[in-house]
């Protein structure tokens, strides 16, 4: 029988950030959220991947940038990384030649730098890293993870071209994806379990609305198991000093927002849009895992 769940998501103002910890052979991943700027969003109606089982922390990197970010330009992102998640700005941006953004924040990440799953253009980039040293600050503190050292060593990041005006429509429209980029899922809570799965997204859709309202829904289905993701982004004037649309957080589910996902919408140019999100999908068996997306959607 499938399990199906659906996670209603609403806007967030706030942005937490809280430490997890680290160790052993299994990374559980970070436990916080934050809150940012929002810009556009795609839809896919395709599958990708399916119900895989294994890890891919191989020694070369899997995807490809279609054209690197430009430096002269501010970008915002959502990541997950070691000790923290949730939204910042991006006002130089470093990309290495395979496409990976190699500083965030605070986060600086070096070594031997593997990525999967690489997708992007000028205007967003997504990643899942599955190899490398983060260094970045704690209290003061200068910390490293070397990933590598994790059976499910994987963080997530989705950077993005914020939306600067409202995108108004005069009728509702629904539209739909064509170009859909899924990341390996990593475990998150531990167990005899696999380390990643590789779950596949269908029925990925954006609404614009006459009100400026962007509705985003995805569904990911990894075998029989299946959760769909929905929410409505607002938009906020002189939000953290600019106008933009708030960070999708999560309403009416037991524990933090991260625990269901964070999203956000990238400007893609003219009519062109890209939803992007970390999300953490529960299966039947007890596992739950973390897995990033993108999806381009044209109108």
């Amino acid at each position: 029988m499938n399990q199906f769940k659906t996670s209603i998501l609403l806007i967030s103002l706030g942005f937490a950030l809280a430490a997890c910890g680290g160790g052993g052979s299994s990374d559980n991943g970070s436990d916080n959220t934050g809150s940012g700027t929002g810009g556009i969003g795609g839809s896919g109606t395709g599958g990708i991947g399916g119900s895989g089982t294994g890890g891919t922390n191989t020694d070369s990197s899997t995807g490809s940038v279609l054209e690197k970010l430009s430096t002269n330009k501010t970008y915002r992102a959502i990541y997950d990384f070691p000790n923290s998640s949730g939204t910042l700005r991006i006002d130089s941006v470093v990309q290495n030649d395979a496409g990976i953004i190699t500083e965030l924040g605070d986060y600086k990440i070096t070594g031997d730098i593997i990525a999967k799953e690489i997708a992007g253009n000028k205007n967003y980039a997504i990643a899942r890293i599955s190899k490398g040293i983060f260094n970045y600050d704690s209290n003061g503190e200068i910390k490293t993870t070397d990933i590598s050292k994790y059976t499910n060593g994987s963080y997530f990041y989705f950077a993005y071209t914020p939306l600067v005006a409202k995108r108004v429509l005069p009728q509702t429209k629904q539209i739909n994806c064509t170009d859909v980029n899924a990341t390996q899922a990593k475990l998150t809570n531990g167990g005899r379990l696999s380390s990643y799965i590789s779950p596949s997204i269908h029925n990925g859709s954006i609404t614009l609305n006459p009100n400026g309202d962007i509705d985003v829904k995805f569904t990911a289905k990894s075998g029989s198991d299946e959760t769909t993701f929905a929410s409505t982004m607002n938009w906020v004037d002189s939000f953290n000093s600019y106008n933009g649309y708030n960070l999708l957080g999560i309403v009416g589910q037991q524990g933090r927002s991260d625990n269901i996902g964070t999203f956000n919408i990238s400007d893609n140019g003219t009519n062109s849009l890209v939803l992007g999100a970390i999300y953490r999908m529960p299966l039947s068996n007890g596992g739950n895992y973390q897995g990033a997306v993108s999806m381009v959607c044209n109108y």
